[in-house]
């Protein structure tokens, strides 16, 4: 974020087939109340086929010194039984921030409750974590990691005797180096590590299910003549699913290659894009959880082409259109995805 902007707003939406959307929206705003007291409201909505998540965050942040600074935080809803509340504490330099902080969700659950069900006391739920990035360096490139951890937390539901138990871990290291003036490469690697099970007093059973992602990412960028960019890289993606008596096995292998024209124009610019990425696809599964026809092999191969505008206050607009290489007589049209970022 530019120090001299307020806030921003961006909107991302994508096809992910015939009768689903992937939506991803953010929202930011800053306001400095004195020089030492600032207010920042964060609020964002992501959905997909594997996730559904949504929340708003207002946090007040006091400036201790030159670098470090002490952050209140939580999420208001109209049942107070849902409330989050958290405390962070920041160290600030002018090429690196570092974020350390631990939530407390639904904090108020056991006091102010309308139902019946409770956090088992000494097991509530919290989350610990960091975050750091190195400002982007034209010369060097930058840097982000991460790390949540959530302990394994006891939720009591006591109209069906059971027991929510539940614990995750996620992290992330993205490092973008600057090799030269016209050469750059991306490294990303991703863990995300989820455990939820429900155990039932009466009749004495349990319901089990493991989530396990991992996402890995290699990218090599490549300034052409005329200004004309070109990027290689590979995405690996993993996900085992894991429940009682069956499980799920995900192999991603996504190759592309993407070309993008320079910026042309003035106080509206513009710029175009091509590329062609393929997915590979191994599964391994038992139990009842897919269809027994699915293949444990597949393959896709799509032709990319957009566009991509930057306005004035540097707004900027992106369309994507992809074409399936493998229907070039059916079905060629595969789908496409939209972007829009605006600051303010």
């Amino acid at each position: 974020r530019d120090p001299s902007e307020n806030g921003f707003f961006d909107f991302s939406i994508g096809s992910l087939g015939a009768k689903d959307f992937l939506v991803d929206q953010r929202l930011e705003l800053h306001q400095n109340f004195t020089e030492r007291l600032s207010f920042h409201l964060i609020w964002f909505h992501d959905d997909d086929l594997e996730d559904h998540f949504s929340s708003q965050i207002l946090e007040l942040n006091y400036l201790l010194s030159a670098q470090f600074s002490v952050a209140a935080y939580g999420s208001v809803f109209t049942e107070k039984a849902d409330n989050d509340v958290g405390l962070a504490l920041i160290h600030s330099t002018p090429s690196k921030s570092t974020r350390f902080f631990v939530t407390f969700p639904d904090f108020q659950r056991n006091e102010r409750n309308r139902e019946d069900d409770r956090w088992v006391k000494g097991s509530e739920g919290k989350a610990y974590g960091f975050v750091t990035r190195t400002k982007e360096s034209p010369q060097q490139g930058y840097m982000e990691a991460s790390l949540r951890w959530e302990p394994l937390s006891n939720w009591r539901f006591p109209d069906d005797d059971r027991i929510r138990q539940s614990q995750r871990m996620t992290w992330q290291i993205l490092r973008h180096k600057r090799l030269s003036q016209d050469r750059a490469r991306l490294i990303r690697i991703a863990w995300d590590d989820k455990f939820e099970r429900d155990l039932y007093s009466s009749p004495i059973s349990e319901d089990l299910v493991r989530r396990k992602r991992l996402w890995i990412q290699l990218e090599s960028e490549r300034l052409g003549q005329k200004g004309f960019r070109w990027n290689f890289g590979v995405h690996y993606f993993w996900r085992h699913y894991y429940g009682l008596a069956r499980h799920v096995d995900y192999r991603d292998v996504l190759p592309y290659a993407t070309l993008t024209s320079p910026w042309t124009g003035t106080s509206t610019q513009f710029q175009w894009l091509a590329g062609l990425d393929s997915t590979v696809r191994w599964s391994e599964f038992s139990g009842g959880w897919l269809d027994p026809k699915t293949p444990d092999f597949e393959g896709q191969y799509l032709l990319n082409l957009g566009t991509h505008w930057r306005f004035a206050k540097q707004s900027e607009l992106r369309f994507l259109f992809t074409f399936d290489i493998d229907q070039l007589t059916s079905g060629f049209w595969e789908g496409g995805a939209g972007q829009m970022s605006i600051p303010f």
